[in-house]
């Protein structure tokens, strides 16, 4: 999302309410350099694109189910 020609970032606290998440997951994801992609601002200190964030959604989104059997 970008608001007046600037994307928004958000924190940990944030990014882990949007995606249903514990805060320490995606701490524990970060230090196993899993996804979502985060930009690191400095030690200790995390950031998620939420353009991002929303591209890695629709890229892990089931748009069709399998048949059950």
């Amino acid at each position: 999302m970008v608001v007046g020609g600037t994307t928004v970032h958000l924190n940990t606290d944030q990014t882990a309410a949007l995606l249903g998440l514990q805060p320490c997951t995606l701490a524990d994801w970060r230090w196993q350099r899993r996804e979502p992609p985060w930009i690191r601002v400095s030690r200790g200190c995390a950031r998620y694109s939420q353009e991002a964030l929303e591209a890695w959604l629709e890229r892990h989104t089931i748009h069709e189910f399998p048949e059950a059997s």
